[in-house]
């Protein structure tokens, strides 16, 4: 899924992603059906109003998947014109409580006077509820992906920093066994030249301080030379 835009505007978010998305038709359809159902007065209209709101639901669904397939196909990348989206939710709106209010009357369970009070605040709940679920979900999207993406960050800096540390560990690894090499190598030759000395009888500091000199020059300043390079 691709990242989402972080300087899109209010109106490309209304028209983006999750606009007529499935997403928002499985959280809308349960609340759209319940609140039709809620207003039977009677137990007795109760599953009357039932049918009637999924029927209400159906006809208004029906044009949203209309929509969903033709001019919201591309929102996810070229998000809609912001007058198209208020259109739709307009249309949606009315055709859900039209649909009610009409079965309504012919059913016999809505009275004519009481369906205008009764359904224009239901009309401007279902309008201002979808624009303001579609902009729910895409906060919740963001803020998904951008978790996402600190915490993949985060991740590759502590895959980059344990390389790091086992560079510096073979580094030192390698160090701690040449230095060890070159010593035992110097160390043993430089003991068996001492006791080459005392064996021939010769004490002087100055063949000594020699000897002493060539081993640091064999040992310690080729080392130091390869640790620079």
């Amino acid at each position: 899924m691709a990242s989402p835009d972080i300087n899109a505007s209010l109106a490309e978010r209304l028209g983006g992603r999750w606009a007529m998305s499935w997403q928002a038709f499985v959280i809308s359809v349960p609340l759209a059906v319940g609140v039709i159902a809620l207003s039977a007065q009677a137990s007795a209209d109760a599953l009357t109003w039932l049918v009637i709101a999924v029927v209400a639901v159906g006809v208004s669904a029906s044009w949203a998947y209309l929509m969903h397939r033709t001019v919201f196909r591309d929102r996810a990348i070229r998000p809609v014109a912001l007058p198209w989206v208020i259109a739709t939710t307009i249309i949606i709106a009315s055709l859900y409580v039209g649909a009610a209010v009409i079965l309504g009357l012919l059913l016999g369970v809505l009275d004519v006077n009481s369906a205008a009070p009764q359904f224009v605040s239901l009309w401007m709940v279902a309008v201002f509820g979808g624009l303001l679920l579609t902009l729910v979900l895409d906060s919740q999207w963001r803020f998904r992906v951008q978790r996402e993406e600190l915490i993949q960050q985060a991740v590759q800096q502590q895959l980059a920093s344990a390389q790091e540390l086992d560079v510096l560990r073979e580094i030192r690894d390698s160090v701690r066994s040449e230095i060890s090499e070159q010593v035992k190598s110097s160390s043993t030759e430089l003991i068996r030249r001492i006791d080459g000395l005392v064996d021939a009888g010769e004490a002087e500091v100055g063949v000594l301080a020699d000897e002493l000199r060539d081993t640091a020059d064999r040992t310690v300043r080729p080392l130091s030379h390869e640790l620079e390079e």
